[in-house]
């Protein structure tokens, strides 16, 4: 014989005694179980844009939810980690605690391409779970002519810069010729970013 008990509350924990009735009557209770707690499967999404302009703060937006009933899990403590595209090593940024909704906001201001990891380590009631996302970012890049215009055959002074700086980076200057922009020179990047 077996039974289903509905409706538990995650975080209390239970105990069950079993008794059996029959024509004579209703036995003395069994002993009672090891303390039970429900466990509630969750659910940890997120929202990371996949690219971003060197410069601009990363948002991040995430929800923890329970999967039987899709109601958010408030206040709730989720770490944040970040590790460089490309690497091994997660590094601990932080942490967050969701809103009563689940919903929690994450601004970072990187310097390289990044993965994030969101990681909810459980709590009584609430099984653990993460959520992962990366966002290339993208150099920007400043050029100035010396002059706007130059007479034919004469040169003109171009400079500019690249942020992130990654010294040894090659840029590629572009020329417009008629209609078709083609490859020039290319120029390895100093430690000024110049």
């Amino acid at each position: 014989t077996s039974a289903t008990v509905t409706g538990l509350d995650p975080a209390t924990s239970y105990t069950f005694t079993v008794t059996a009735t029959n024509s004579a009557g209703t036995s003395t209770p069994s002993a009672a179980t090891a303390p039970i707690t429900p466990i509630v499967a969750t659910q940890l999404a997120l929202t990371q844009p996949a690219d971003l302009k060197y410069g601009r703060p990363l948002s991040i937006n995430a929800v923890l939810t329970r999967t039987d009933t899709h109601a958010g899990v408030g206040d709730q403590t989720v770490t944040i980690l970040r590790r460089a595209v490309g690497k091994t090593t997660w590094v601990k940024r932080g942490t967050v605690t969701t809103a009563p909704d689940g919903s929690m906001v994450v601004r970072l201001h990187p310097r390289r391409s990044l993965d994030v990891k969101l990681a909810f380590r459980g709590s009584p009631g609430y099984e653990p779970k993460s959520a992962r996302g990366t966002t290339v970012l993208h150099s920007v890049v400043t050029a100035t002519l010396a002059r706007t215009t130059v007479r034919a055959g004469k040169y003109v002074k171009l400079t500019g810069t690249v942020a992130p700086v990654v010294a040894g980076e090659q840029v590629v200057r572009q020329e417009l010729i008629g209609t078709t922009w083609q490859d020039g020179p290319a120029k390895a990047i100093d430690a000024a970013g110049s």
